[in-house]
């Protein structure tokens, strides 16, 4: 007999559920030195909401985006790429073997030494040539986690560059012209042709039966290789460029240099002719061609060129990139770019190959510092002019509403009902009443011992990152009258705080994370601390998990809060200086690079999903439903969309309840970081009751999996069950319900056919009291086997099978009347009369 079908479990959905904490934002980043109480934004499955939000939010991973970096202490010198593996050359002649198929954890798998000074690397045929001082060098990598050398070619000068064609390798060799190699045996390579023309020739690139070189300060020549053997000069194409790099495909050739990139068609070889210049201030360091695009670095990012048509090459995107971007190569959807001041290389998605739009923008009065929202009203702490509200109603057209100076300089902010709370530098804390957001105005204030660079609040009291005097404990129940209740010292300066339940978290520039009990806010006192590698510049909680803001990106388990500790981190472009969590998604103020979307729906597992230059120093971030705001320093505020929500991620998922045979099971999924307690509930189906918590003071807690057994249930009833998740701010979100019956069964039996009468496929339902042999078929009122149905083992409880209307040969069976049997190894357990109406 063949083995039982798989059960089906059912599949509930989760409703429609609005949250909003009272007098707060809808979410709010502990950011920068305006560290504040994170949120975490609940309403991810809210159908008629998600479809408005997803008509505005952006999937950040589809557009150009900085992937990864991989580490190497010399600089790369050259790089090639094939298929998920880029193969790049530091300084030391070492060659690194990189496998990119993990965007966000690039790996190096292989390492070979080089002898000698290598300027270029061209692959074919799973060897690398690599032209430099110690003339060509053949690596076999056709087993890039185990590369080898395996041969060289002295050339008469310095090879600078290589481009590799069937049989032969074509080598940029100065003054010695452009030498051409027989590499048809790798590891006895020898020079069968050369062609000089007394320039210096340091580049080459091969299309058809014509090379291209590049020579000194005039432009490239063509170069005949029809016969490798007796190549010879043919044409040229002559202006004010310098050395650069050069790259051929489908008729025209293109150079990189300090003039730009120029579009050269050779179609007519002996007289090419420059069809196009993209001119930029920097010029172009290196340029690889990949489809109908061309990708260039320029020392500070990487440009994308539209080349579908050559002559009319338009710029499509670009991206500002770490370092000293110098070499690129492009496989696929990645590129990667070498780092010429930090070493090793930079991982660019290019899927889009374009940047996603800023959605709106306006000046500030002075550089934005901090950020906070509320009721589509963003607050910013804005240096020398103190606290600034600007209108966001619609966020594409941000207007200012009222501006209200503060003494010092306004570094953080944070709201509490119709009240900002800003730390104001050495001005310390300032209280603002901005019921009136056209006329705020300062109600109160208290000076502090350091200089207060961040504050959050939480039950009548502030709590003020307050640079090298530590965090301050202000009483602020008088808003007219605050007062520093408590001090607790830090080793060196604190920059960021964040405030949940019993514990605040303060950020010290140089020695990491501290942890303060505020249980009695007068008494507050040290009680964990982890020294963090890097600088952190942020903080923002949810739940068990703490992240930081700075180089790397850092998540931290606090579990236990005594004893924190970094369970991952995630190196992105610059360093991160602000921080805001909403749902699955940390967004990250990221310096000169703009703003990083982080996917933390694992926290111990972050993933870079995407970002967006902006045009300052983004240096904080908040989010308010579908948009994302940034405080970028110079260039005020600026407004991105929000990442898309994966319709998919649910925090509560998966609810199922079983009967066992006193009781029944309930059990659910969850994200363990999204709840800090379940409750289950439940109501009695065919009785008009409403639910009822089973566990009001019992929670079901811990990180799964998440059960429940109700003991107090009665044969022959059924039961309707919900769960409700409390999350860490107190919000809560339900799903069910999960429908069970605790009807004894007593016998084997068919029990309905449905639809009946039927014009085609009709569903059996039947009962067994034990796990069994099940046996169904369909006969005609002759009593004539028809069609098979079921023949297998099957568990205990209530199942279905269909019969499709077809007999045992395929054919439809005819209209009129048949019958269901069902065996069982007892006998016959039942019959079913179906009508067939065709």
């Amino acid at each position: 007999m063949p083995p039982r079908e798989p059960s089906l479990a059912d599949s509930a959905c989760v409703p429609s559920i609005r949250f909003r904490l009272s007098s707060m934002p809808s979410c709010r980043g502990a950011v920068g030195a305006a560290a504040r109480m994170s949120c975490i934004l609940l309403a991810l499955a809210c159908a008629g909401r998600q479809a408005f939000a997803q008509a505005q939010c952006v999937e950040y991973a589809d557009y150009l985006h900085w992937a990864a970096g991989v580490g190497s202490e010399p600089r790369a010198t050259t790089m090639a790429a094939s298929g998920s593996l880029t193969f790049f050359l530091d300084e030391d002649g070492m060659l690194h073997v990189v496998d990119v198929s993990q965007l966000g954890s690039p790996k190096i798998i292989g390492e070979v030494l080089v002898p000698g000074y290598p300027k270029q690397i061209a692959l074919s045929g799973g060897f690398a040539y690599v032209a430099g001082t110690n003339g060509l060098q053949i690596v076999d990598v056709s087993d890039p986690g185990n590369p080898k050398n395996v041969g060289r070619v002295a050339t008469p000068s310095f090879a600078t560059g290589v481009a590799v064609q069937g049989a032969y390798a074509y080598v940029a060799d100065g003054y010695s012209g452009l030498l051409v190699i027989d590499v048809s045996d790798p590891s006895n390579g020898r020079i069968v042709g050369s062609a000089r023309n007394w320039l210096n020739v340091y580049a080459v690139a091969v299309g058809g039966s014509y090379a291209y070189v590049l020579v000194g300060l005039a432009g490239f020549h063509v170069v005949d290789v029809a016969d490798p053997l007796n190549p010879r000069f043919v044409g040229s194409a002559e202006w004010q460029g310098g050395p650069g790099a050069i790259a051929a495909s489908g008729g025209f050739v293109y150079v990189a240099d300090v003039s730009g990139l120029n579009v050269v068609d050779v179609s007519d070889p002996l007289t090419p002719r420059r069809v196009r210049r993209l001119g930029t201030t920097r010029g172009f360091e290196d340029v690889a061609i990949s489809g109908s695009f061309a990708y260039l670095v320029d020392r500070n990012a990487i440009s994308i060129v539209d080349i579908a048509d050559p002559v009319n090459a338009l710029l499509v995107g670009r991206l500002g990139l770490p370092g000293v971007p110098d070499r690129v190569a492009v496989s696929g959807g990645v590129a990667c770019v070498g780092d010429w001041a930090r070493g090793g290389l930079h991982v660019v998605e290019i899927g889009r190959r374009i940047t996603s739009d800023i959605s709106g923008e306006t000046a500030t009065t002075g550089d934005a510092w901090a950020l906070a929202v509320s009721d589509s009203r963003v607050f910013a702490a804005v240096d020398t002019s103190g606290l600034e509200i600007i209108d966001v109603t619609d966020p594409r057209n941000p207007n200012r509403l009222g501006v209200v100076d503060t003494p010092g300089l306004a570094r953080g902010v944070a709201l509490s009902q119709t009240f900002a709370f800003v730390a104001d530098g050495p001005g310390g804390l300032q209280i603002v009443d901005a019921a009136d957001p056209r006329h705020p105005e300062v109600v109160g204030a208290v000076g502090t011992p350091g200089s207060a660079e961040a504050v959050a609040v939480q039950g009548g009291h502030a709590y003020i990152a307050d640079g090298v005097a530590g965090l301050q404990v202000v009483d602020v129940s008088d808003l007219q009258r605050p007062e520093i209740v408590a001090n607790v010292d830090t080793p060196d300066s604190a920059v960021a705080v964040v405030v949940s339940g019993r514990y605040a978290y303060l950020v010290n520039y140089l020695s990491g994370l501290r942890v303060i009990d505020i249980a009695d806010p007068r008494r507050s006192s040290i009680v964990g601390a982890l020294d963090t590698p890097g600088v952190d510049h942020s903080v923002a909680v949810s739940c068990s998990h703490l992240y930081l803001a700075g180089y790397p990106f850092k998540v931290v388990d606090i579990a236990d809060p005594r004893d924190p500790r970094i369970v991952a981190t995630l190196g992105i472009p610059d360093w991160g200086s602000g921080l805001a969590l909403s749902g699955t998604h940390a967004y990250l103020a990221d310096g000169f690079f703009g703003v990083q979307v982080i996917d933390v729906a694992d926290p111990r597992a972050p993933r870079l999903v995407g970002g967006r230059d902006t045009p300052g120093y983004a240096v904080d971030v908040v989010c308010e439903g579908v948009s994302v705001y940034v405080a970028d320093h110079s260039a005020g505020l600026q407004v991105l969309p929000a990442q898309c929500v994966d319709p998919l991620v649910t925090p509560l998922s998966a609810l199922e309840a079983h009967p066992q045979e006193n009781d029944i099971l309930v059990q659910w999924g969850a994200m363990p970081w999204f709840f800090e307690s379940f409750y289950v509930e439940r109501a009695e189906r065919g009785v008009s009751s409403e639910y009822i918590r089973l566990n009001p003071s019992d929670p079901v807690s811990g990180t799964g999996p998440w059960r429940f057994v109700d003991t107090d249930v009665h044969p022959g009833r059924s039961y309707s069950y919900r769960v409700s998740g409390v999350a860490c701010l107190g919000e809560q979100m339900s799903i069910g319900p999960a429908v069970v019956s605790t009807r004894p069964i007593p016998r084997a039996a068919l029990r309905a056919v449905t639809p009946n009468p039927a014009p085609g496929a009709v569903r059996i339902e039947f009962e067994l009291p034990v796990r069994t042999w099940v046996g169904i078929g369909i006969y005609d009122v002759s009593g004539r086997f028809v069609a098979k149905v079921f023949d297998g083992w099957q568990d205990d409880g209530v199942h279905s099978a269909v019969w499709d209307g077809l007999d045992s040969d395929g054919r439809r069976a005819a209209s009129g009347r048949y019958f269901a049997r069902m065996r069982t190894p007892q006998g016959v357990a039942g019959h079913a009369t179906i009508v067939l109406a065709r």
